[in-house]
């Protein structure tokens, strides 16, 4: 079932996203169907997956993980 399907989604008075690109582009959708502006926040501070390219949800957390484990040295050289 789609997003913009659901019955809850006619509720939304306000959407927020963080700069993260798919974060906005939901909100872009979201709002657009609503016809509801959107304000965007950089403060949330979560990851970013474009900064390591597009990579599946496994291939991110296995990354995240590696990053995490070793913080002083780049994961991938």
């Amino acid at each position: 079932m789609r997003l913009l399907d659901q019955s809850w989604v006619a509720g939304i008075r306000r959407i927020a996203a963080s700069t993260e690109r798919m974060a906005i582009q939901i909100a872009a959708a979201v709002g657009a169907h609503l016809e509801l502006p959107v304000q965007h926040y950089a403060r949330p501070g979560e990851n970013d997956r474009s900064a390591t390219g597009d990579l599946s949800a496994a291939e991110f957390e296995a990354l995240a993980d590696a990053f995490f484990a070793q913080p002083c040295e780049s994961v991938r050289g």
